[in-house]
């Protein structure tokens, strides 16, 4: 199993091995059929869909549905967590961006990789200015000395980089409504044997309705919080 490395609580690396909710979820899930989940980290998330395609990973455990993505993978039923975006910009702005218009005069940022929807996507090409950043807390940072005008991130990942950042009450979320996904669990169509789907799906289901995966989400979170404040002067790249 990998997936990508800075979608915290969700799933993030250490540098060493992939963590965070989605990945102890389904670890549990498939060890309850008697099968070990081993995980590594091997970079970027492209990446990891390179090595997920080819089979040389198995499992992502938390992915968006594309459509590009449904010849090389099984996903999962049920979504195991959802997945919603924050327009953040930096407090006492003056006119508020509400619509997806108000964004085509300003300057915007979202880490690499992320997956903002095929609506909001072209949009995007046709009318937007957005960087893409390689480290997610950098486009912060970058929002923060006024590089750009707005930065776009899943919605708790926001919040705990802000709070890592020590960066609380320089910013505030906008009312712009990006895009909802529901993020599945991904089987690699490359892997060379069958898995009993069927049962670890039964298995998810249980764990989503008895409240344990809401359980591990927090603590995931607390978890990556840990860390990330114990490794807080080497967590993100300087803004060159």
């Amino acid at each position: 199993m990998s997936g990508p490395p800075d979608f915290p609580p969700v799933v993030w690396s250490d540098y060493l091995e992939i963590h965070g909710a989605a990945k102890e979820l389904l670890a549990k899930a498939f060890k309850q059929h008697g099968i070990e989940v081993v995980t590594d980290h091997l970079g970027g998330y492209n990446r990891v869909l390179n090595h997920f395609k080819k089979g040389l990973i198995h499992i992502i455990p938390a992915m968006t549905r594309d459509s590009e993505l449904a010849d090389h993978t099984t996903f999962i039923e049920p979504a195991i967590y959802q997945q919603t975006y924050a327009v953040i910009v930096r407090r006492n702005k003056k006119q508020l961006p509400k619509t997806w218009d108000d964004l085509i005069a300003l300057r915007g940022v979202a880490p690499r990789g992320l997956t903002l929807g095929d609506n909001f996507n072209q949009f995007a090409k046709n009318n937007l200015q957005i960087m893409r950043t390689t480290r997610p807390r950098q486009g912060l940072k970058m929002l923060e000395v006024g590089r750009v005008d707005y930065a776009i991130y899943p919605d708790i990942q926001g919040d705990l980089f802000v709070s890592l950042l020590d960066l609380e009450g320089k910013f505030e979320k906008t009312p712009v409504d990006i895009a909802t996904f529901n993020l599945h669990a991904g089987i690699s169509n490359a892997l060379d044997c069958d898995l009993p789907l069927e049962n670890i799906t039964h298995t998810i289901r249980e764990l989503i309705k008895s409240g344990e995966a809401a359980t591990i989400f927090n603590d995931s979170l607390y978890k990556w919080m840990g860390y990330s404040l114990d490794h807080k002067n080497t967590a993100y790249s300087p803004i060159e």
